[in-house]
């Protein structure tokens, strides 16, 4: 999965809409002027969105990159300090209060099977946005806090590579990265490329 860091500071990657769905994004390579990078459909590349990664947004990157994984109770513990740093404090019925719900019923073994556990695509893909709906991008503070609360539920087990915490973090990186870039950018004309790598390219950074 590593890919090669960008050169020179260079800013790689740009922020695409798919044609007709303003409420959600993509995070495409530089190169995907003329195809989204899921789907294949045409795309807008929209200058003024906001390319600020949110904390439901990092969540659901968790979910495509380990979401086969059962929920564990660390797992819980990182989203439930995700959930009340996006704003809201913990929300009845959330993401969080899912999780730990999966966490439980996982580590009773009320599955009949290893693969009828409840994993982390179960519980994060579409509810993290859809439940967390806050503007507010992801912060090193964030990752911290995530990171923090997943160690002290299962010390022995550390943060799950590629997890909800690791998440945080890249989306943290991310943010900070391209408000740099866009600083930088600011003071000179406009260039070809954009400031916003993916995701996956963070994650091969942390």
């Amino acid at each position: 999965m590593a890919q090669a860091r960008p050169s020179g500071g260079e800013c790689q990657g740009q922020v695409v809409q798919p044609d007709g769905d303003a409420d959600r994004r993509l995070i495409a390579p530089a190169d995907a002027s003329g195809q989204a990078a899921h789907g294949g459909g045409p795309v807008v590349v929209d200058d003024g969105y906001d390319t600020k990664i949110k904390i439901g947004e990092a969540l659901e990157a968790a979910a495509r990159v380990v979401g086969d994984q059962p929920v564990r109770g660390s797992d819980a513990a990182a989203i439930r300090a995700a959930e009340a740093r996006a704003g809201a404090g913990v929300v009845p019925g959330g993401v969080a209060e899912q999780a730990q719900t999966a966490a439980d019923a996982n580590a009773a073994g009320a599955a009949p099977t290893a693969e009828a556990k409840v994993t982390i695509a179960d519980i994060l893909t579409w509810n993290a946005t859809a439940m967390l709906s806050t503007e507010k991008a992801v912060t090193a503070e964030d990752a911290a806090a995530a990171a923090e609360a997943e160690v002290e539920k299962d010390p022995g087990e550390g943060t799950r590579p590629y997890g909800v915490s690791a998440a945080l973090a890249a989306a943290a990186k991310h943010n900070q990265e391209d408000a740099e870039c866009q600083s930088k950018r600011s003071t000179r004309p406009r260039a070809a490329d954009e400031c916003t790598p993916t995701m996956e390219e963070q994650f091969d950074r942390i």
